[in-house]
Order: structure tokens, then C-alpha cells, then sequence
């Protein structure tokens, strides 16, 4: 899903997005590449190539020493689907860790010296910090840890659209005929949308997450919102955290929908109404919910839901 989401960023928020609008604007034809556009080196899709690669070996390190402390609650929660112990022993868990937070960071370290950027090495390394100290820490506390993973996964959108920016340097050529910027305030916007969205869908699906994994936190004395405050108010909670989702998805149904025109409305509102079906399920399963079966089904919706959303941005396309 990391990856996934940075290529839809790099190609279909800022590269097709761009390039669709300058062809229409009869500045270029439609034959032209954004790398010719903007003049950019030959090695700018293998910088790319990199950051993703560093954003997921930070990632997978993340979720290596995720599973190392969370041994003794997944015996409870998911015994099925433990790794560490069971097919790798626990030092060479470590050492796979460290050396995945490595590369990461390593290659972030070049990427901003390349581009004379400190993001490109601050959001690897505070990554890496917050993920061990969520591990350790953090995913014991109440909405702490559901904040920290939900913030992190909104930050790849981030880092994939400031990458993106460092990229889009002022071509005179290019102003002279028409100001860039102003196509580049979509793509800002849209990225931040997409990063909100993410973030609030995360923050709900790893709070339903803690109400899965109950039994196992009380093992591991872990203080979430289910343990402290009770299944009922955590299930409340998650019915406003979806339908605040909810209304916002019509407020964009209503306001889209009245902008667009033809067969433009036709791909955003399937999407749309996809994310809609998708949280209504959601909210009505958390309403009927009866056994960790339930919270399992809403965790999988949400986890569909952000894979629809990500995917609106085809409609730059259309």
C-alpha cells in the first residue's frame, strides 16, 4: 500500500495531472513527457525509485519490530499469523530491523543531499524513532499510539508530494506561456486531501484494531481506548469517526457533482459512492457487532476504503 500510494502521488496527482493540462491549454503536444517539460535529469525517476524504496524499508522495519514486542499479545489475537519465533528467531528479527532502518535512512541522506532538502532526511529518521518508540511505548497508551500510526501514514503522501515539488523547478520557458503554479494548486490540494483522508481512516481502523485485540493488550498491560474506557464507548467512538467520514464523502458527492459536468461526474461518483457503501457497512456492522469476527470485517472495509480513495485521483485523467 506505501508504494502504491506514492506511485499514484508521483504519476497521477502531479505527472498526468500536469501534463493533461498543459496539452490542453495548447502549450505542448500531447507527445511531450514531464521530464522534457520541466527539463529534469535523467536519474529522476531512479530518485523516485529510491524514496519509495527507503520509505519501505522503514516501513517493513517498523512492522519487524511491531511483531518482536507484540509476540506475547499475538498469541492471544493471531496465532496463525506469527512469524517472529516461529520462522525467524528474534536476533535475526533485530538485525533485519536495524538494517532496514539503515538503508532507509541511508538513502534518505542522499536523496537530501541531492536535492538540498532536510525533509528527505528528517521524515526517514523521525519515522524510524517514532515506530520503535510506538512499539515499545506508545501503542500501549490510550489514542497515542492510534494517533502516531495514523500521522505516519499520512506522511508518506506528504513526503511523496515534497518530493514532487523539489522537482518542479521555475522554467522560464515554461512561465512565459502560462503560470504553472496555478495548475500545481490542484495537486497541493489534492495531496492534502488524500493525507487527511488517510490519516482519519487509519486513526478509525487502528482504534477498531484495539477493540479486536483486547484480550491480548490485557496481557501485555496495554492502557488503549477499549481497556480503559469499554467496548461500548469505543464503539461509539468509531460510529462518529465514521460517520463524520461519511458526511464528508456527501459533502463531496453534492459539491463534485454540481461542478462536473458529463462523463467527467461518472468516475468520481463511482468512487464515491463506492467509499460511501464502504462506510455505511462499516458504521452498520459496528452498530450490530457481536464478536471479534465483526471488528475483523470493519478493519478489512476500512482497509478497502483507503484503497478506493487513493484511486480518485484517476479522475485527473478522465
Amino acid at each position: 500500500m506505501v508504494a502504491i500510494t506514492m506511485i499514484i502521488i508521483k504519476f497521477l496527482v502531479f505527472e498526468a495531472f500536469i501534463l493533461k493540462e498543459v496539452v490542453e491549454a495548447g502549450l505542448y503536444t500531447d507527445s511531450v513527457t514531464f521530464s522534457e517539460l520541466f527539463n529534469l535529469p535523467s536519474n529522476y525517476n531512479l530518485h523516485f525509485f529510491l524514496l519509495v524504496l527507503s520509505t519501505c524499508c522503514i516501513a517493513a522495519a517498523g512492522n519487524i519490530i511491531n511483531d518482536y514486542f507484540d509476540i506475547k499479545a499475538d498469541r492471544v489475537n493471531r496465532p496463525d499469523k506469527i512469524v517472529i519465533g516461529k520462522y525467524i528467531k528474534r536476533r535475526w528479527a533485530i538485525v533485519l530491523h536495524w538494517g532496514l532502518n539503515a538503508a532507509g535512512v541511508l538513502i534518505g541522506a542522499y536523496l537530501a543531499w541531492v536535492y538540498k532538502s532536510w525533509w528527505l532526511i528528517l521524515i526517514p529518521f523521525i519515522s524510524v524513532n517514532l515506530l520503535w518508540l510506538y512499539s515499545t511505548y506508545l501503542k500501549k497508551r490510550e489514542f497515542v499510539g492510534n494517533f502516531t500510526v495514523a500521522l505516519l501514514t499520512a506522511m508518506v503522501i506528504v513526503l511523496s508530494a515534497h518530493f514532487m515539488l523539489l522537482n518542479l523547478p521555475e522554467a522560464d520557458d515554461f512561465r512565459a506561456h502560462f503560470d504553472y503554479k496555478v495548475i500545481l494548486n490542484p495537486c497541493i490540494f489534492l495531496s492534502g486531501l488524500l493525507a487527511v483522508f488517510a490519516f482519519i481512516t487509519n486513526l478509525t481502523r487502528e482504534i477498531v484494531k484495539d477493540l479486536h485485540d483486547v484480550r491480548g493488550d490485557v496481557k501485555m498491560n496495554c492502557k488503549t481506548i477499549p481497556i480503559v474506557h469499554g467496548e461500548r464507548f469505543t464503539r461509539i467512538l468509531i460510529g462518529i469517526l465514521l460517520f463524520m467520514q461519511m458526511m464528508a464523502v456527501i459533502m463531496i458527492l453534492v459539491v463534485g457533482s454540481s461542478s462536473l459536468k458529463g462523463s467527467q461526474t461518472i468516475f468520481p461518483l463511482i468512487i464515491i459512492l463506492i467509499l460511501n457503501l464502504g462506510f455505511i457497512s462499516a458504521f452498520i456492522i459496528n452498530i450490530i457487532a457481536k464478536d471479534k469476527a465483526s471488528h475483523y470485517r470493519i478493519s478489512w472495509i476500512l482497509k478497502i476504503i483507503m484503497l478506493a480513495g487513493i484511486l480518485f485521483p484517476l479522475n485527473l485523467l478522465l
